[in-house]
């Protein structure tokens, strides 16, 4: 069965949690973690291939594979101002039926591929709040398949751009990603409110506000 964005929409379970990993080609005790942590939780690797040592075409094809071929259903996303790069990375990972690619807005709207929109979250990442509800806005009447929008948001911001989120009527996944390491409880408030899938990590965090697997898990079950 084809893995696409609606598979990350909120479902009885609540919100879907994506957990972030630098990929290592050939480690297969890697591998194992990644089987081993999806039989006791409920969750989506998100492979982070841009900050993977062994960036090669070659060896990217070959994890891949590995994924496909144990049937493991993930998040490819490779962020780079090289567009040449992203474009080389992507255009391997958008014909394997188990990912569903993340890129930056920036580098769709220059991009020259065609992606299936069912299979591509629109990510927007950006240092001003006040940029929120424009950029939300216009993604959502371009695309389809899913929206990413991270940013340092205050409280009270948050809670008005998740209000207006929750006027619309959405048919896209849409996550809201607090990015401020001074109170990453934000990104609790916005997974339990109205995002349909947020992130944690699986090894090392990438960013200094996520959880982990393990602890975002149980904070959003104790809701």
């Amino acid at each position: 069965m084809e893995f696409t964005c609606q598979n990350l929409k909120k479902n009885s379970m609540g919100t879907r949690i994506m957990a972030t990993i630098i990929p290592r080609n050939g480690d297969m005790e890697q591998l194992s973690l990644i089987k081993r942590k999806l039989k006791e939780f409920d969750f989506y690797p998100e492979l982070r291939w841009d900050l993977c040592r062994d960036t090669t075409l070659n060896s990217c094809v070959k994890y891949l594979d590995t994924m496909e071929a144990e049937e493991i259903p993930a998040i490819f996303t490779y962020r780079s101002d090289d567009r040449r790069s992203s474009e080389e990375f992507y255009s391997i990972a958008k014909d394997y039926r188990n990912l569903v690619l993340d890129m930056d807005m920036e580098q769709y709207v220059n991009s020259s591929l065609q992606l299936s929109k069912e299979k591509l979250i629109l990510s927007s990442h950006y240092i001003n709040e006040v940029e929120t509800l424009p950029r939300m806005e216009y993604i959502l009447s371009q695309h389809s398949g899913a929206i990413k929008l991270a940013c340092p948001f205050t409280h009270d911001f948050l809670l008005s751009i998740l209000n207006n989120v929750n006027k619309i009527h959405l048919d896209q996944a849409i996550s809201i990603v607090p990015q401020d390491s001074g109170n990453k409880y934000l990104r609790i408030m916005a997974a339990l409110l109205n995002s349909d899938f947020t992130y944690s990590y699986l090894e090392t965090p990438v960013v200094p506000s996520q959880f982990s697997l393990e602890n975002l898990d149980s904070l959003l079950h104790k809701f």
